[in-house]
């Protein structure tokens, strides 16, 4: 995996070259090959672009593939945090998604962040929440 040629197609591509890159990077991720060269610069990039993007689309695709890519890598030297860090910037659609990526990391340096969204009033955002305690082996606090 090339980590030039993703900052190369995020930064410069048009949409559909983006979406198929993500797409094609996505496909890699399902063969859980847990020897894909340089995931955890590609990852770290993507939530960098995730973050930054004004288009649903490819941020949903994005968030996808960073998921996709937590179940087949070791992505222990991807920092999370940034993610952590501008949550709360993020649309009310996406907000399952991340905090599922979050629990995913069973960093629980993040428990605090994901406790944030305990009580919102997006359901779906608090099955994301008690998913993610489960994921981080936390009880649920009362």
């Amino acid at each position: 995996m090339n980590t030039q040629e993703a900052l190369k197609v995020m930064q410069h591509g048009s949409h559909s070259e983006k979406m198929g890159y993500l797409y094609d990077l996505d496909a890699e991720f399902d063969t859980y090959n847990r020897n894909i060269a340089n995931s955890s610069e590609v990852i770290t990039a993507l939530i960098g672009f995730a973050l930054s993007s004004k288009d649903d689309e490819l941020i949903n695709e994005i968030l996808g593939v960073i998921s996709s890519a937590q179940v087949s890598q070791d992505l222990k030297e991807v920092d999370f945090h940034k993610l952590a860090e501008k949550i709360n910037s993020i649309p009310v659609k996406f907000l399952p998604l991340c905090i599922d990526i979050l629990g995913a990391t069973a960093d629980v340096s993040h428990l605090p962040v994901i406790l944030n969204f305990k009580h919102h009033g997006d359901t779906k955002v608090q099955e994301a929440v008690r998913d993610a305690l489960v994921e981080l082996r936390v009880p649920e606090p009362d």
